[in-house]
């Protein structure tokens, strides 16, 4: 969805380190419901990161 720079400008992460910490985090934050208005744990450490960036 963004480029490596555009990334980097809004969350202040590069795409390696943002898949880094999803997959450290991911077993906490994933739901195995499949109710709808579950996040993604992708999602989720973007919109946070996003969050503390701003």
């Amino acid at each position: 969805m963004y480029d490596d720079v555009e990334l980097y400008d809004k969350f202040i992460f590069r795409r390696h380190d943002i898949l880094t910490i999803v997959d450290e985090l991911r077993n906490d934050i994933e739901y195995l419901d499949t109710r709808q208005g579950v996040l993604p744990a992708t999602l989720q450490v973007i919109v946070a990161l996003r969050m503390y960036a701003s």
